[in-house]
């Protein structure tokens, strides 16, 4: 993946670097330099950025051609938490009902969810 970005980044430096020998040629031209440059300037920084945002979020995944899908899938387990590694989802405890049902309703009797009654 690293490599990946790595290419794009040559590709588009390189086609500024050749946009920049042609407007040198150009008298006329010679003011858009200055705004080629910007723009391949911006792409070098937003790149970067990408990548540094990547390295936090997940470093295995710039890596991805140096290592198996068992370590990433390792890897992920150990970052994320996996029940078979000893973590565990804590339960959310859910009242019962009473044996008789809610009060005031009979047995098949739907509940209305906006009054939380019976069908009346």
């Amino acid at each position: 993946m690293l490599g990946f970005y790595a290419g794009v980044l040559g590709i588009i430096e390189a086609g500024v670097v050749g946009a920049i020998a042609v407007l040198a040629t150009q008298k006329e031209l010679r003011h858009l330099i200055l705004w080629v440059l910007i723009f391949g300037g911006v792409v070098l920084i937003a790149l970067i950025g990408v990548v540094v945002a990547m390295n936090i979020k997940s470093p295995m995944k710039l890596q991805l051609g140096q290592v198996t899908g068992r370590e990433l899938i390792e890897y992920e387990r150990m970052t994320l938490g996996d029940s078979a590694s000893g973590e565990y989802v804590k339960e959310v405890p859910v009242s019962r009902l009473p044996p008789g049902g809610l009060p005031g309703l009979e047995p098949g009797e739907a509940v209305d969810e906006q009054e939380g009654r019976g069908d009346e």
